[in-house]
């Protein structure tokens, strides 16, 4: 488990529930909030200030997060992607 960036709340609330739903062992749905709030993020970004991709650390954190819940699932290829 990685600590999230400071996000939007909106993001924040879907990380959240990405790690609730890997600590219950729902995978498909804690993978579904990871990429949402991603995309939602480079959203509100590009609203906010015309950035309209994520810094590397964010998308580092994201791209770890999957790769873990795809782990914790027993999906290693799927992780080493």
């Amino acid at each position: 488990m990685y600590f999230p960036p400071e996000c939007p709340q909106e993001v924040a609330t879907l990380i959240e529930s990405a790690i609730v739903y890997q600590n219950s062992s729902n995978f498909e749905m804690a993978v579904d909030c990871f990429e949402k709030a991603r995309d939602l993020w480079v959203k509100e970004s590009k609203l906010s200030d015309a950035q309209t991709v994520l810094l590397k650390e964010h998308e580092l954190f994201f791209e770890l997060s999957i790769a873990g819940v795809y782990e914790s699932a027993g999906k290693d290829d799927l992780a080493l992607n």
